[in-house]
């Protein structure tokens, strides 16, 4: 289990994804800057995993139990469901790469689903 993130007073001048400078918070538990974007909650890639799982059972392909559960414990280590210190974008790019890691689908099939 990570930090328990409570957010500073102070809030530090940086660079968002975007480029653009913007005040950040950040946690005063461990340090980590608050991400100026949402992320999403590790239900939402559960629910997008299921829906791969329907495509490809759809197309003759198999998706066994176990690479469904290896994914979501790998997910879980990443800490994933972390919205304050991981922007969508950062999360989509680490269930990419988790989902390719236990299937040999193209990064193509994988993002069209998250």
């Amino acid at each position: 289990m990570g930090c328990v993130h409570k957010s500073s007073a102070e809030k530090l001048w940086l660079p968002s994804e975007n480029g653009i400078i913007r005040k950040h918070s950040y946690c005063c538990n461990c340090g980590i800057v608050k991400t100026t974007s949402q992320g999403k909650r590790l239900g939402y890639f559960i629910n997008a995993l299921a829906a791969l799982e329907r495509y490809l059972t759809s197309k003759g392909f198999k998706f066994s139990r176990v690479q469904k559960r290896l994914i979501v414990k790998k997910l879980e280590e990443f800490e994933i469901d972390d919205v304050y210190s991981y922007s969508f974008k950062m999360q989509k790019e680490i269930f990419i790469k988790v989902v390719r890691e236990f299937t040999n689908l193209r990064v193509e099939i994988i993002e069209s689903f998250v």
